[in-house]
């Protein structure tokens, strides 16, 4: 079984021992990760910071594309004039 989970492994994903230590420093169980020498320790959490920036990046130029696309509304838009006019007053009697 130890076999076929490595092969799997191997076919899906370029470095596993990459993806393995990123797996386990996301888990809150082994966070320190303790079990992995200082550069290996280094390299995962620096793969996640690097990742989470990409996806960051992404999320903020979808939202910007988005931005882009939708006109804008009234109020929004710079007019030279103030939008003021009076609200005409109805007398009431009394």
């Amino acid at each position: 079984m130890k076999g076929t989970m490595a092969r799997e492994l191997a076919q899906r994903y370029e470095d596993v021992q990459q993806v393995l230590h990123t797996a386990s420093a996301l888990d809150a169980r082994f966070k320190t990760l303790p079990f992995l020498s200082e550069e290996e320790r280094e390299a995962a959490f620096q793969s996640i910071t690097y990742e989470a920036s990409e996806l960051w990046d992404q999320k903020n130029d979808s939202v910007t594309n988005i931005d882009e696309n939708i006109p804008p509304t009234a109020e929004q838009t710079d007019d030279d004039e103030p939008d003021l006019e009076p609200t005409p007053r109805t007398s009431q009697a009394q």
